[in-house]
């Protein structure tokens, strides 16, 4: 059985629930939900829901809400959603919807 990691600091009004959910630098008003969800440097105000969504570095007010949507380098003010949306490099200000199963990503 896995460990589960539940976080709420009450400084930042963060909330992370998951392994390693929110784990370095995790921003005011941040929330991030699942396994490794906005685990590294998430912005303020942004949302990750899903398995590694929002990982790393997602930007300030992003949302990103589905398994490993937004992983990697998610613009400021974007939503990705569906399975691996926007899961590399997604722009600020971008809108991704995915269900293909694929990664789908605007650059």
């Amino acid at each position: 059985m896995q460990s589960h990691q539940v976080i709420s600091l009450v400084t930042t009004q963060a909330v992370a629930v998951g392994v390693s959910a929110g784990r370095t630098t995790q921003s005011a008003n941040a929330v991030a939900v699942g396994g490794y969800a906005g685990q590294t440097s998430q912005g303020v105000s942004a949302v990750a829901v899903g398995l590694s969504s929002g990982k790393t570095t997602q930007g300030d007010y992003a949302t990103a809400i589905g398994d490993r949507a937004g992983e990697t380098s998610q613009g400021t003010q974007s939503v990705a959603v569906g399975l691996l949306a926007g899961n590399s490099g997604q722009g600020a200000n971008g809108i991704l919807i995915n269900s293909s199963g694929s990664a789908l990503n605007d650059t």
